[in-house]
């Protein structure tokens, strides 16, 4: 019975060492973008969790078209559609799609659609997958 709490505890133990899959858990306020063909105006900051130097953000996109997203650390972030033969700040979040990226805390978001579409990115700090 010791040997089987022991192997349980160890394994356990070992789980959290390295870095066993978390749900993700908010730790902040949710922020809206209204996301248009016009990368965004005033890029909005996203204030993450202040312990360490990274989050992780929940981005989800609610609208009907791909999202392409910028971060920065600076107020003068801005979102570029990537066209074929460049490369461009403009990470892509299909319609419907969520993604968890870690991104240093604290970061300015913004976003662009093709041209003539819209969408809306929620953008969530917190921590875990």
């Amino acid at each position: 019975m010791i040997r089987v709490l022991a192997g349980l505890l160890l394994t356990l133990a070992a789980s959290l060492a390295f870095g066993a899959d978390q749900s993700f858990a908010p730790l902040g306020k949710t922020a809206a973008l209204s996301v248009t063909s016009t990368s965004t105006v005033s890029p909005i900051q996203v204030p993450g969790t202040p312990s360490g130097s990274n989050t992780q953000y929940y981005l989800y996109n609610d609208g009907p078209n791909t999202a392409f997203v910028a971060w920065c650390s600076t107020s003068t972030c801005v979102a570029v559609v990537p066209t074929a033969g460049s490369s461009q700040l403009g990470f892509p979040i299909p319609s419907g799609a969520v993604v968890v990226l870690s991104i240093p805390t604290s970061a300015f978001f913004a976003a662009i659609t093709q041209s003539t579409k819209t969408a809306t990115l929620y953008i969530t700090p917190g921590a875990g997958n």
